[in-house]
């Protein structure tokens, strides 16, 4: 997968530069992409319907949450300004808050999840509810993107590694009017059956003059190993608003 990804990659760009009429170059960069504002997290799958996400409290990564997204640092450059193969590394908190308030549990050795059927267990509807059962995942990743720069128009498109660094899941309920908080922090979460190394493509359009952008990101590895007892799930985010140091180029 690794190698039919950069070979794409740069087939792509070598064939765009040499009708390019700008300078070919290869130089060390330092431009930031960012894309926290309005985005949104969610699963995809046949076995999805457990797996819904909400943006109760925000707990998504909906509407400018300051502690998730997707960050990284354009390192490398090949090609021309106006179009170009970027490569850069970074990193990412992305967060899940389900629908439905699951359990993640371990018993005799297997990993398995349920819905949280305890009657004595109050979890808030509300839009700014602390109730929630929720997923944070953090990891490293290593982007390459071909950018094209069309005048009032930016288009960056490409793929990246992402490495798992960190974990945990929160559950908060409460019983008899006590909040009760239950995590699975990452010592522990790390023996769950999730792919620890994924592949992902994304891709981001900007409207310059205007500021307005969109971008997607999709996770080609399932977020969970198969033959466990998880569904087999892939990542969406989907966001709104590119920080626009990216254009404050070397």
């Amino acid at each position: 997968m690794k190698t039919k990804i950069y070979a794409l990659l740069l087939s792509l760009i070598s064939s765009t530069c040499l009708m390019a009429q700008d300078k070919f170059d290869v130089r060390v960069v330092s431009n930031t992409r960012s894309d926290i504002g309005l985005a949104y997290n969610f699963f995809t799958g046949d076995n999805v319907d457990d797996f819904r996400t909400s943006i109760k409290g925000f707990g998504s990564g909906f509407l400018f949450d300051a502690f998730s997204g997707r960050f990284s640092q354009d390192i490398l450059l090949i090609g021309t300004e106006d179009v170009n193969l970027t490569i850069g590394a970074g990193g990412t908190i992305t967060k899940y808050r389900f629908s439905e308030p699951l359990i993640f549990f371990e018993e005799n050795g297997q990993f398995a999840y349920t819905r949280d059927t305890d009657p004595s267990h109050a979890y808030g509807t509300g839009f700014f509810s602390g109730d929630k059962s929720k997923l944070v995942i953090g990891t490293m990743i290593f982007p390459a993107n071909i950018n094209l720069d069309l005048g009032k128009f930016y288009l960056s498109a490409g793929g990246s590694l992402d490495v798992f660094v960190a974990g945990k899941h929160k559950r908060k309920y409460t019983v008899n009017g006590d909040r009760v908080k239950e995590v699975i922090r990452n010592d522990e979460f790390n023996d769950y059956p999730i792919n620890k190394t994924k592949w992902a493509l994304g891709a981001m359009f900007l409207h310059k003059d205007s500021g307005i952008s969109a971008g997607v990101t999709y996770m080609l590895t399932p977020f969970f190993k198969d033959n466990s007892n998880f569904p087999e799930l892939r990542e969406v985010r989907v966001s709104f608003g590119y920080d626009l140091s990216l254009f404050d180029r070397d």
